[in-house]
């Protein structure tokens, strides 16, 4: 379990720190809150402001107090007062509820006047039963003028001081719960406004913590129903002070697919008007409200914040302070027809009202070719009304509302007017046939090829199987009291059905009777919000495809036996809901009910294209008789669709990038007619060649009209090989060449775009100002980083605009070389291995070396006359000659390197050290290298490895007899370190330590050893510093 903390903040007045003692032996009433200061926060019933005291009941019963007694004295019984039982009714507090007595010394008025008061410096207060026994009692410090002190949640052992807010003043609570929370706005049809973490439209509620200390919901409840307010109860939740917290009520709780909720209530909010409730227990309310008729995607809500002035909200605001905007009010905004086809009008309507004069409503909408304002006709009662025309198949219209009257104000629907307005698509495939299906909620469907009908199952507690015509006729019924189908599918030879149960994420097999012959459970994330839906199965492999339906929606492969063998995440839509194979093609077919489309995808997910469907909650699919002839159910309205598939075989379109562009150039490339134009460079990061003739070019992106065509008259000379690339000439010269363009490029920033023949977009691109003969490009080709490069590479290959520094290391090298490693010249050099361990190549001219690291005159430049040869590869090595002979080859250095101590140095081409070490007497023929590469560990090394990786093995030594020898630990080290043994039997050792010329320095040990693990401790203090080797000796050898 987890909390969730909402940081959204408010202010607060003030806040004061009180000390408070408190005794209670009965768990069902409390002093919960009190006022011993009252000057204007709450009158009393005789008109005067007099100090308080608040009794909660945390019980289920009602309790009438007639009989108790209270007292400011906790030590003298004399002076407790009994409540008068004269008046039953008037002393009983409610289960769940509370009752508030005054302590103004008027107890001849009235049976809740006391015959005390409190004082405001500090005193007791207790309540006692008939019996004189202790019921709650506390001592209490100085208490602040209109301001109460209570318990933080009533009958808790936390207290504060109820502060007094800068926008709802007095929060003391007397007779009420004292837990801070405000339903302060809600949505009761959301139909376009904010969208839940599964991009569902569902109803919210927000609260507020208006306290100057964090809530715990956890266990707290909200209900849309008096008679039952623990409907829904909050999973373990804070709400910090001053923040909002947002609730979803989408019903979503009774959906097995949802559960645990830990923010989505069990039930949704009426349109049409109801009761909400926020409580603490079954009986104590926090907060209530009943509203009236709502409007779509308008708030109703508090303002300001926690107050009780209620008002809608053009612009709602969850999970924020609401807002009071100014200007004319929209709602009840409806669009028709919900799915358009290329001859229908569509009709906006909206209600409209202001208080000022000179009311304008204008419908804007845009279907590629800028906003058109539409004046809306006034139809009486506030209605207004405008048509967008009927609109080419496949055409997307984006529309929002604008009103304006002479304050001067204006709002927009939505919000953010043309920043995020409205939209909807033209539909590009409509149904042949629509049938009313003979039971409510077809959730799956298939095609039976031997019987030529459809089968489907019906979503629910109680799920079945249906045999219907082509035309929804029901057959036969298959009574199989399942739950919670959500697809259907036939094995390969039609003799067993397979249907999924969503909730439990089950395969569930039967036989053409209905009755069941297996099972398997598919796996699954128990605490995932998701459910498997929709089933198909592969006619060549006889294998399952199965959906995860939401949350990263997942399709997953099975063997008939429930074996997974694929699983992979759908990222074209935030749900699916329906799968079927294509009998030709061999590619899954996969409906989405959210986002109104047909997708299709390979077997191991790869998304190909995608249909837009005019189907309210498309459930189900499959293809019919042959594979022109497609079916799908919608679970809304209970239809079934017969499509026309008439569409060719997916082809992958070019993957063309504009990849280099020269808006400014002077002198730096110039053009085949020897002008210096600016260019553009595209790149084919396709298998294939593609011929450009047809395609579409411009440096304007949102005028069609400025599109310039690519001639094909000469094919070859526009066609771009496959990864490789081609030059177009922004020159306005089109008419010398097939490769000159109709406009020139601006060094100020401009757009350049690039579109196929249908002038779908391939690539565009905004770029700011531009820096003359500098070309700017993507690195590496087609990749979404830019950079700028003085290294322009037009009809090549990009190269890095920012290098990484490069990391290089002294790896290895040898000092002493007599006869280990013979050079180029036939003699035996020193040597110095260079280590590249960076992802490019490193071109070494420039740099510089040396043996000499503090004077930079004895710095020895690497030539860059031949630079591959001096170049070391990305992760590679390189290896340079320490022989006094430069001039015979760029690899050899103008020093030797001194066998008995000295320094190596590289630096880059400013003379920045990259490297440097300081090392001591070497052995002749061994080098002294790092290990592994580039790392921090030094070592002698009799197995050197110039040119190579390093290959020094651990220091250890096998006897094949008895002992091993492992490396020292630490090592290097300061004074003291570990030499460890181990010996299969017991032995003699002698573990004896020498100089690097051979010199005994100690005898560790010599003496018989156990078997085992052995770790002699050498301290080496008083030693000099250097090398120092050691062996092990046992009888064996």
């Amino acid at each position: 379990m987890k909390k969730i903390n909402f940081l959204f903040t408010s202010v607060i007045a003030f806040a004061i720190s009180l000390t408070v003692l408190t005794n209670s032996l009965h768990a069902q009433l409390y002093i919960n809150e009190f006022v011993a200061s009252n000057n204007e926060s709450f009158p009393g019933p005789q008109g005067d402001y007099p100090d308080w005291i608040e009794i909660y009941n945390a019980g289920s019963e009602a309790v009438m107090l007639g009989g108790y007694y209270m007292s400011d004295v906790l030590d003298d019984p004399e002076a407790l007062y009994q409540i008068p039982s004269t008046y039953p009714d008037s002393v009983t507090v409610p289960a769940g509820g509370f009752i508030v007595f005054y302590a103004n010394k008027g107890e001849a008025s009235s049976v809740l006047n006391l015959n005390f008061k409190l004082g405001s410096g500090g005193e007791q207060i207790g309540l006692w039963n008939s019996a004189q026994e202790v019921v709650d009692t506390l001592t209490y410090s100085e208490q602040i003028t209109d301001v109460s002190y209570g318990r933080v949640l009533d009958g808790g052992n936390a207290w504060q001081s109820f502060i007094i807010h800068p926008e709802m003043g007095f929060t003391a609570s007397p007779g009420k719960s004292n837990i801070t929370l405000k339903i302060n706005e809600f949505i009761a049809k959301n139909d376009n406004g904010i969208q839940d973490e599964f991009g569902n439209y569902g109803d919210w509620i927000e609260l507020y913590n208006f306290g100057e200390t964090e809530i715990d919901i956890t266990g707290m409840y909200m209900s849309d129903m008096v008679d039952e307010p623990t409907l829904y109860s909050f999973n373990p939740t804070v709400i910090p002070s001053g923040s909002y917290l947002l609730i979803w009520c989408d019903g979503t709780d009774n959906d097995p697919i949802t559960d645990p909720d830990t923010l989505h209530a069990n039930f949704k909010l009426g349109a049409g008007g109801e009761t909400v409730l926020l409580s603490y227990t079954v009986n104590t309310i926090i907060d209530s409200l009943t509203f009236g008729q709502q409007t779509a995607d308008i708030s109703y809500g508090r303002y300001p914040d926690g107050t009780d002035n209620w008002m809608s909200f053009t612009v709602p605001t969850p999970r924020e302070s609401n807002v009071l905007t100014a200007g004319p009010i929209i709602t009840e905004v409806v669009r028709e027809p919900k799915f358009p086809e290329d001859t229908d009008e569509v009709i906006i309507t909206a209600n409209v009202s202001t208080s000022e004069t000179g009311l304008t409503v204008t419908l804007k909408y845009n279907a590629g070719q800028g906003y058109i304002d539409v004046e809306m006709a006034d139809a009486g009662d506030n209605m207004f009304s405008g048509t967008i025309p009927a609109m080419d198949k496949g055409t997307y219209v984006n529309w929002y509302l604008e009103a304006t009257d002479d304050a001067p104000s204006v709002t927009f629907y939505p919000s953010e007017g043309s920043s995020n307005p409205l939209s909807y698509q033209v539909t590009d495939w409509t149904p042949q046939e629509v049938f009313d299906m003979p039971f409510d909620e077809p959730s799956g469907l298939v095609y039976n090829m031997e019987t030529g009908t459809l089968f489907t199952n019906n979503d629910g507690t109680i799920s079945n199987i249906y045999e219907i015509s082509t035309s929804a006729e029901l057959l036969n019924t298959l009574v199989v009291n399942g739950s919670d189908f959500e697809g259907i599918a036939f094995s390969v030879n039609y003799d067993t059905i397979f249907v999924v149960e969503e909730a439990n994420w089950k395969v569930v097999m039967l036989n053409l009777d209905g009755e069941l012959i297996g099972e398997f459970e598919v796996d699954h994330n128990q605490n995932q919000v998701n459910g498997l839906e929709g089933i198909t199965i592969d006619p060549e492999t006889g294998h399952i495809f199965v959906l995860g339906e939401k949350n990263n929606p997942q399709l997953i492969e099975l063997t008939v036996n429930g074996v997974e063998l694929f699983r992979t995440e759908l990222d074209f839509s935030p749900d699916v809901s329906g799968i079927t194979i294509h009998p030709v093609w061999k590619t899954l077919f996969i409906v989405s009910d959210e986002a109104y489309s047909l997708n299709e995808v390979t077997k191991t997910g790869e998304f190909l294209r995608s249909w837009y469907i005019p189907l309210d909650q498309a459930e189900g699919v499959t293809f019919g008789e042959n594979e022109h002839v497609i079916y799908m159910v919608a679970d809304r309205g209970s239809k079934l669709y017969n499509f026309n598939f008439n569409f060719d075989p997916y082809e992958p379109p070019a993957s063309l990038f504009i990849n280099e562009f020269m808006a400014s150039n002077e002198f730096a490339f110039p053009g085949p007619q020897g002008d210096y134009p600016d260019w553009i460079e595209i790149y084919n990061a396709g298998a294939e060649d593609v011929m450009l003739g047809g395609y579409y070019m411009s440096d304007v992106l949102d005028d069609p009209g400025a599109m310039y065509q690519i001639p094909d008259t000469y094919p070859d000379s526009v066609t771009v090989p496959a990864g490789g690339y081609i030059l177009f000439y922004a020159n306005k010269g089109e008419a010398s060449s097939v490769l000159n363009l109709n406009f020139k490029l601006s060094a100020g920033g401009e757009s350049i775009g690039l579109w196929n023949p249908s002038q779908i977009v391939v690539d565009n691109l905004t770029y700011e100002a531009q820096s003359t003969d500098v070309s700017f490009g993507r690195y590496p080709d087609g990749a979404d980083a830019w950079g700028f490069m003085t290294d322009f590479t037009p009809g090549a290959s990009n190269t890095n605009p920012n290098p990484p520094e490069a990391e290089l290391f002294i790896n290895e090298f040898m000092a002493s070389n007599d006869n280990a490693v013979p050079g180029p010249q036939d003699d035996y050099p020193d040597w110095i291995e260079i280590y590249n361990p960076g992802n490019e190549p490193v071109m070494l001219g420039g740099y510089y070396m040396a043996d000499d690291l503090v004077d930079p005159e004895a710095m020895f430049q690497i030539p860059d006359t031949y630079p591959d040869s001096v170049t070391v590869p990305a992760g590679g090595f390189i290896v340079f000659y320490a022989n006094k002979d430069p001039e015979w080859s760029v690899l050899n250095l103008n020093f030797k390197l001194s066998g008995s101590g000295e320094q190596v140095g590289l630096w880059d081409e400013n003379q920045n050290v990259l490297d440097s070490l300081t090392y001591g007497a070497q052995i002749a023929d061994t080098s002294y290298g790092r290990f592994p590469d580039g790392s921090d560990t030094w070592y002698m090394m009799p197995d050197f490895s110039p040119g190579e990786p390093s290959r020094y093995v651990d220091a250890v030594e096998e006897n094949p007899m008895n002992a091993s020898l492992k490396q020292n630990y630490p090592n290097p080290f300061n004074e003291v370190t570990n030499i460890e043994f181990t010996l299969d039997d017991a032995d003699h050792v002698t573990v004896t330590v020498y100089t690097i010329s051979g010199t005994v320095v100690t005898v560790l040990a010599d003496k018989y050893f156990s078997n085992g693990k052995h770790v002699i401790r050498w301290k080496a203090s008083g030693l000099p510093d250097g090398y120092y080797f050691y062996s092990i000796q046992t009888s064996t050898g």
